[in-house]
């Protein structure tokens, strides 16, 4: 039997190409630092599951699934909507940067810290790609590519299910080689 192991779907961005965590993203992925922002709260409610909070205090083996939402730009043009990496918590980064530990201000993007107000409830989670895969944005693997093996792309971070077990993820790590 397999491991069974967390999975997280992780939209980068809201939909619509005007949250500036994808430029955050862009400019993280172009410094070798990569990360994805989430909001810990979306107009005073929890929005970052507390669960996946306390898995990475507790440093557990976690896989995101990185989504791209419609509307994103990359230098002038829109990419398609799909799933674009799949990653891991990067904790020796964690270890250097922790969770809701503001890093310097060349780190971040001016859009996002006006955006953002500086960084007020947001959580950076310094992330890796899986061994053997690579990013995908131009262009990212379609969705009508991923549902049939599992995978559904979400709104807002989510759980997945559906995907448990180590041995399920190995047609993902196909798709983004």
């Amino acid at each position: 039997m397999s491991e069974v192991i967390k999975v997280w779907t992780i939209p980068i961005a809201e939909g619509g190409g005007n949250d500036a965590r994808w430029d955050q993203f862009v400019k993280g992925k172009n410094g070798r630092k990569l990360h994805f922002t989430a909001a810990e709260e979306k107009e005073g409610s929890p929005y970052f599951p507390q669960e996946l909070k306390t898995d990475l205090r507790d440093r557990k083996e976690i896989i995101f699934f990185l989504q791209l939402t419609g509307g994103q730009k990359l230098q002038g043009e829109k990419i398609p909507a799909g799933l674009c990496a799949i990653a891991e918590p990067d904790y020796e980064q964690i270890n250097t940067y922790p969770i809701g530990q503001k890093r310097e201000d060349s780190f971040y993007h001016p859009k996002f810290m006006d955006q953002r107000r500086g960084f007020s409830k947001e959580i950076l989670i310094p992330i890796k790609l899986i061994d053997g895969t690579d990013l995908h944005i131009q262009p990212a693997i379609p969705y009508d590519k991923c549902k049939p093996h599992g995978w559904t792309p979400g709104r807002k971070i989510c759980r997945n299910w559906v995907l448990s077990q180590k041995s399920e993820i190995t047609i993902f790590k196909e798709l983004l080689r």
